[in-house]
């Protein structure tokens, strides 16, 4: 799988950078065993205060947090380096949160682990322009949160292609994702699957028929509610070809080239994603596919409108010679 199209003579290695970027912004260290140990680390300290809590005050200076005896003084073996993974929250609050930041590091080690793997299978390059700081703060203090295994691979999707391309996901974006609820998503998954790329925009060519029997999504009222969270408009828009031009669909590396031969427009129904929606439709391969049958109920071609299917060769090019017609 390549999430790039980046010319290669303009890239960097996008391992290497991901490494750099949470190691300046994070301390973040790639090494299981010593975060194994950092964690051991954490929960024998935090046995010990639970044990005697009268006994011990938690002090931070530094960047540390040391377990100090009211009557004495901390000893190094009960004084544990924090890694920057949490940016907030280490307060006059740290002993009720203190559980809490535990499971945020591993949630966050979880998700930036998944992302060195992505970039490793990929062996992808990457844009030499850095990840925004401010965003990454953002990331961090959204992804920390987020438990499920399956959650924390679209995460760390995110992180990946963030790596790759910055820019490629907003804040806004971010916030979306943490707050959908799993029938939005699942909803929203099957109209990101039954979609076509247009363009620089995603959309799904349909009428209530398609809906209901093609993409099994269930009518016009399910689109109003995916335009209620900001994944979708609601309203029908047209592409329209003129006669004697065509248009291209692309999915999943396949072109769909429909060509008018008409006396007059021919206008494809559609509905449109918002920006939020198309960036989150990058993290699920569109992978429904249609059968011919099918094909031909969505665009319904005759003697005079033409569908030929080519193969991609990249993301904006196709082998002239179709793989076949409808």
């Amino acid at each position: 799988m390549s999430i790039s199209i980046l010319p290669v003579d303009k890239t960097i290695n996008a391992v290497d950078k991901l490494a750099n970027t949470v190691g300046k912004g994070v301390g973040y260290i790639r090494k299981p065993k010593h975060v194994k140990k950092m964690a051991g680390a954490y929960s024998e300290a935090l046995g010990i205060f639970n044990k005697s809590p009268d006994e011990y005050d938690i002090t931070i200076e530094n960047g540390a947090f040391s377990l100090v005896p009211k009557k004495g003084k901390p000893t190094n073996k009960l004084t544990v380096k924090i890694q920057e993974l949490i940016q907030h929250g280490i307060d006059e609050k740290f002993k009720e949160s203190f559980p809490n930041l535990l499971a945020e590091k591993e949630n966050l080690e979880n998700i930036i682990d998944s992302a060195f793997k992505i970039l490793e299978s990929c062996k992808e390059q990457a844009s030499p322009d850095p990840i925004d700081e401010n965003w990454l703060g953002f990331f961090y203090d959204k992804a920390k949160s987020v438990s499920k295994k399956d959650a924390q691979l679209l995460w760390a999707t995110i992180l990946a292609k963030e790596t790759v391309n910055p820019n490629s996901f907003s804040k806004a974006t971010l916030q979306k994702l943490l707050e959908l609820e799993q029938a939005e998503a699942n909803l929203f998954i099957k109209f990101a699957k039954a979609s076509f790329r247009y363009g620089q925009t995603r959309v799904l060519v349909s009428d209530e028929k398609s809906l209901n029997d093609i993409y099994n999504i269930g009518g016009l009222v399910k689109i109003m509610e995916l335009e209620e969270i900001n994944l979708v408009h609601s309203e029908i828009k047209f592409i329209t070809i003129k006669p004697g031009d065509s248009v291209e669909l692309i999915k999943k590396n396949i072109f769909y080239k429909i060509k008018n031969d008409k006396d007059s427009d021919y206008q494809i129904g559609i509905y449109k994603m918002t920006n939020i929606g198309k960036q989150l439709c990058t993290l699920f391969h569109d992978d429904k596919e249609f059968s011919d049958e099918e094909l031909k109920s969505i665009f319904k071609p005759d003697d005079k409108l033409k569908i030929s299917i080519h193969q991609g060769v990249d993301e904006y090019r196709y082998v002239t010679t179709p793989i076949r017609t409808l």
